[in-house]
């Protein structure tokens, strides 16, 4: 075995073994919550997720698809370009023609992405929310990469909810020391017929149904609706879409 083998082959199976040894099998139990199909994904101290064997799962779709964009005049953009929506960073990234991956710069201009057979809101304040039930007043989704737990080395670990971007607000010196722990979870949104985005709520349904108000509360009510549910969701708003035929 060469010099410089000997010295790669220890450092490589320390960090290797470190890596594993980290994550905590009570951590993991927690935050999957009985439910086997559900994902952790560990990130380790000095790791950028660029880095990880899990660095393509931050994306909604397998592979980068071809995209449309509409603005808010409802122009609609020339040409197609292959997009895919990040979780983790909670925007959505493009191939250019230099076969870059960038992201699409927010803007109040920017209002409708359909990629395949999905189609996106862009909504200044909350981001981009696929609309998975079209109705006049629809239901959307906002995915993202969730904080479960961070750690800062060699131990004192606490528990901080929240997406991603928490880290963003962190310099990358810092960021990089944090050992994390990310689930895959969704916000729900009522869209109104404005095209604005609501936060699934008692009282953004009340809002936008304001003229049934009475009825939307008693079926809320008895049936114990859930709002973090998809179900009851779109069980609430097909009912409350009814009201006003």
């Amino acid at each position: 075995m060469s010099p410089l083998v000997r010295i790669f082959f220890p450092l490589f199976f320390i960090l290797t073994y470190n890596d594993c040894i980290a994550q905590s099998p009570e951590i993991m139990k927690a935050l999957t919550n009985s439910d086997s199909s559900r994902t952790v994904f560990y990130l380790p101290a000095h790791r950028l997720v660029g880095q990880v064997e899990w660095r393509d799962s931050i994306y909604m779709f397998p592979s980068f698809e071809e995209g449309q964009v509409t603005l808010a005049t409802g122009y609609l953009a020339k040409g197609q370009v292959r997009m895919n929506y990040n979780l983790y960073h909670m925007q959505m990234d493009y191939i250019n023609s230099q076969g870059d991956t960038l992201q699409i710069k927010p803007s109040e201009e920017l209002k409708l992405i359909a990629i395949n057979h999905h189609l996106f809101l862009h909504d200044i304040k909350f981001g981009y929310i696929e609309i998975i039930m079209q109705l006049p007043v629809a239901l959307g989704a906002k995915y993202m990469m969730q904080t479960g737990y961070i750690d800062y080395p060699p131990g004192g670990l606490y528990r901080k909810e929240g997406s991603a971007l928490f880290f963003m607000k962190i310099s990358a010196e810092r960021r990089i020391l944090l050992i994390r722990y990310y689930v895959k979870e969704c916000d729900y949104f009522f869209i109104g017929k404005d095209n604005r985005a609501y936060k699934a709520t008692f009282a953004s349904a009340s809002k936008l149904f304001r003229e049934h108000k009475k009825a939307v509360r008693s079926y809320i009510n008895e049936h114990e609706v859930d709002f973090e549910n998809r179900e009851h969701l779109t069980n609430l708003l097909t009912f409350c879409n009814g009201l006003n035929r």
